[in-house]
């Protein structure tokens, strides 16, 4: 019986995100990692760096699993998710920033490659 991680080993080498995305819709934050692999996140920061308020939402195959309106500069969002609570990103899904504006925002993002369950 093949061995299945849960939550980051040893093995697994921690991989950060980290720029300044500022395109109106989707944003490429981390491509697909190809057939048979997901992407898992442990940590992400997203901040506005306007004075515009913008709603951004950060997703993997279309669908968001963080919407938040940043209404002011320096509004945003940062989570550590605990051991085996991070987010799986299903076989081979890209994860995107969609901005509602062409307005500037922070994004860090720690993330590794494991096998899809």
């Amino acid at each position: 019986m093949p061995s299945i991680n849960i939550g980051n080993t040893s093995q697994q080498r921690v991989v950060n995100f980290s720029g300044s995305l500022n395109s109106n819709g989707n944003n490429n934050v981390i491509p697909a990692p190809g057939a048979g692999y997901e992407i898992v996140i442990s940590m992400y920061c997203i901040q506005n760096t306007t004075t515009t308020p913008t709603t951004f939402k950060l997703q993997t195959a279309g669908s968001p699993f963080l919407t938040v309106l940043a209404q002011n500069q320096g509004d945003g969002v940062c989570v550590q998710k605990p051991a085996n609570r991070e987010i799986r990103c299903g076989n081979n899904n890209a994860v995107t920033l969609n901005l509602s504006g062409a307005n500037a925002h922070n994004c860090n993002i720690d993330y590794w490659i494991d096998t899809a369950i």
